[in-house]
């Protein structure tokens, strides 16, 4: 019955088969390394003319329909058990199967692909020293890890799955339809005339070669204006500050597109490359719940931190079992990995999170995915005789709620990635990662999220891209 839906889905979905390329030219190297910030894929295919002046108008014609083009994406039924799914679904992408475009990936949450597979990535492989730190925390998993790491882009964020805080110049990218989406679609309209635009960052070069103009190239190009436009506006918000009162910015005096902006830039702020865990979500009332499993607040606890995990920040029960604490703090004396899962929910005990299924007291978070939730007590009690280690256990203070659909929605405005990911990705420590875990997942997935990783490694000093 399975193998029957599963093949019932491909034939349906053949119709949208495409085959698009997403290569990463080392020709914009340059262009990923300087003042360039963050990207998306267009689809619409460019075409090379003779003048630079057509290439020029050609590149932009194209690119500005790549954001007019895009198509409503269609809702299948879920099924109930969804890890074979997820592996048969990863093999159809690995064989290099298609089944859409970025914009028309299938949506569902088993029954259809849901993924986005012109970005689909065979690379198991970008950073050595993660790998190295991941040996040396847990060499079970890193051999896990090793033999069989993935990551794709699906259209709908899945139980087990992760979603990624895209850049903010993404967001006005992929939000056309928004007011600072049309304006930077008009911005790219002003040079749409045939006036020269160094997109690969370099100085000195008077033109571009033809075969730079492809998917990356574009991105680069789209991404360095959005980036402008917001440097532009930041600059003129900051203006309006009192400078007698500290630079207290007076909100009546900021029109409605720069409202938006430093609405839309402080968000972004606060959520800046998170990377989530999705550990529920309910279709039929519109909730789901996430994890930021790339924000560490300790590696080891004391009474108030083991307090905090075990019962809760506003609990009575910590004094009236003050033995529980002595036992926690016993067995995670040597590592506690603490992380803050989000804003909501921080009264509540931690979210206790690993990949051990035979845990007592253990609950997969959705069937197949090999991620489970709950058990402290056996892991106590099995860390103390020596059968686990510390660092197979993370615990998240907090976690983000969505209702009435809230996460889809920030799917669909670009502000959030869907990916569906192997479980040593979700389940890896992140405390002091030499490449941090957002670059890893981008990188990983490959196509459109390694260009926006390049281009946002190209703003740090303090990182050294291993490529």
């Amino acid at each position: 019955n399975f193998l029957h839906r599963a093949i019932i889905s491909i034939l349906l979905s053949c119709s949208a088969f495409t085959e698009i390329g997403a290569t990463f030219l080392s020709a914009s190297g340059n262009a990923m390394r300087g003042s360039c910030n963050r990207s998306s894929y267009p689809k619409s295919s460019f075409l090379i003319t003779n003048t630079k002046r057509e290439k020029v108008h050609r590149f932009h014609t194209s690119l500005l329909a790549s954001m007019d083009d895009r198509e409503d994406e269609d809702d299948d039924e879920p099924v109930a058990d969804l890890g074979d799914w997820r592996n048969f679904r990863k093999g159809l992408l690995e064989s290099g199967l298609n089944t859409g475009s970025p914009e028309e990936g299938i949506e569902g949450d088993g029954s259809g692909l849901n993924a986005i597979t012109d970005d689909a990535s065979n690379v198991k492989s970008v950073s050595k020293m993660n790998e190295q730190l991941l040996a040396s925390q847990n060499a079970k998993l890193a051999e896990e890890y090793l033999s069989g790491v993935w990551c794709h882009k699906v259209a709908r964020a899945e139980v087990g799955g992760l979603v990624i805080r895209m850049p903010l110049e993404y967001e006005l990218w992929y939000h056309e339809n928004s007011r600072l989406g049309k304006r930077l679609k008009e911005r790219l309209q002003l040079t749409s005339d045939g006036t020269e635009y160094d997109v690969a960052g370099t100085e000195g070069e008077g033109s571009l070669s033809e075969d730079e103009f492809t998917g990356s190239v574009k991105t680069a190009y789209w991404f360095k204006s959005a980036q402008e436009m917001i440097k532009t506006d930041m600059q003129t918000i900051v203006n309006k500050g009192d400078t007698e009162g500290g630079g207290r910015i007076d909100p009546a005096s900021l029109t409605n597109s720069e409202l938006e902006m430093l609405e839309q830039y402080l968000h972004c702020q606060e959520t800046w490359q998170e990377v989530c865990l999705v550990v529920e979500k309910d279709e039929s009332m519109g909730t789901s719940s996430s994890v930021v499993i790339n924000r560490p607040l300790a590696t080891r606890a004391n009474v108030d931190l083991a307090s905090m995990c075990i019962f809760g920040e506003w609990s009575n029960d910590a004094t009236s079992d003050p033995n529980k604490i002595v036992k926690f703090l016993d067995a995670f004396k040597d590592c506690c990995p603490i992380y803050v899962g989000g804003p909501d929910n921080h009264g509540k005990p931690a979210l206790f999170i690993h990949g051990i299924s035979e845990l007592d007291g253990a609950k997969e978070i959705s069937p197949g995915t090999e991620l489970y939730i709950g058990g402290l007590d056996a892991a106590i009690d099995g860390i103390l005789d020596g059968k686990y280690d510390p660092l197979e256990f993370r615990f998240f203070v907090g976690k983000h709620c969505y209702s009435d659909n809230e996460l889809e929605t920030r799917v669909e405005i670009g502000q959030y990635q869907p990916l569906a990911c192997a479980r040593s990705l979700a389940l890896k420590q992140c405390i002091q990662l030499p490449k941090p875990l957002w670059h890893e997942v981008a990188e990983l997935a490959g196509g459109q999220l390694k260009v926006i990783s390049k281009l946002e490694l190209g703003k740090r000093d303090d990182i050294t891209d291993e490529d």
